[in-house]
C-alpha cells in the first residue's frame, strides 16, 4: 500500500474539504486518516490516504492535487508518507 500525505492550508472558504475529498474519491484513493482545523480564518488540513486503487502514477496524482489547490486559492502539498516521515525526523 502506498501511503501519501496531503497537507493543505490557506484562507478558509466553503467547500475546501468537500472538493479535496471528492477529488480523492474520483482518483480512487482511500482516506486512512484526516484532521482539519481553523485558526481564526486560516484553514489547515492533513489527510493520509492510500493510492492502491488509483490508476494514476504518484507524480500525476501530486500534480493534479496541487493544481486543485491553485483552483481553490490554497496551497496543497503532496508527499509520499516515507518522505514526510524522514523530513520530520530529528
Amino acid at each position: 500500500m502506498d501511503k501519501v500525505v496531503l497537507t493543505a492550508f490557506g484562507m478558509d472558504k466553503v467547500g475546501i474539504v468537500g472538493k479535496i475529498t471528492t477529488r480523492l474519491a474520483e482518483y480512487n484513493c482511500s482516506i486512512l486518516d484526516m484532521t482539519q482545523t481553523l485558526m481564526k480564518e486560516m484553514f489547515t488540513m492533513m489527510i493520509i490516504f492510500n493510492t492502491q486503487g488509483s490508476s494514476l502514477a504518484f507524480n500525476e496524482l501530486k500534480e493534479k492535487l496541487e493544481g486543485l489547490g491553485e483552483e481553490l486559492g490554497i496551497k496543497i502539498f503532496v508527499q509520499h508518507e516515507n518522505v514526510f516521515r524522514y523530513m520530520h525526523r530529528l
